[in-house]
């Protein structure tokens, strides 16, 4: 089970090698591109109930998921449920020293555009006022 499988890039991947394989992800545009893959995608929260619960080989976690939901402990200990009892999870998790990046982004999520701050909370970002673009993607 792909956790957080955004767009489906390696449930699609594991799905074309014949692997069984499915992708969660809380957001309806990530399921329907895991979809348009191939691969099977349900709208689904890791801390709801999900199919094959206590059944799964192998959780993953890649492009930071172990971060979903905000404690990586509770997300472990949901994931201890949802995999069989000789189960593992596969994270990825960056290098020591890797650092964090702050900045401001533009996402397009569920069709609607949404600019968010990256980083550490600081006064400095707290007080700042970001103005909306008109469209994603679009230059200031």
């Amino acid at each position: 089970m792909d956790v957080g499988c955004g767009p489906g890039r390696l449930v699609g991947a594991l799905t074309s090698r014949q692997i069984p394989a499915m992708g969660i992800d809380v957001s309806r545009e990530a399921v329907r591109q895991t979809r348009i893959r191939g691969a099977l995608a349900l709208r689904r929260d890791v801390f709801s109930t999900v199919p094959g619960e206590g059944t799964w080989a192998y959780a993953l976690l890649a492009d930071g998921n172990l971060g979903i939901g905000g404690d990586p402990v509770r997300l472990l200990s949901r994931l201890a449920d949802v995999l069989a009892p000789a189960g593992q999870v596969i994270a990825e998790v960056a290098e020591d020293g890797a650092g964090l990046v702050k900045g401001r982004r533009q996402l397009r999520v569920d069709g609607r555009c949404r600019l968010i701050s990256t980083g550490p909370s600081s006064a400095s970002t707290r007080s700042r006022r970001w103005r909306r673009p008109r469209a994603c993607g679009s230059s200031r």
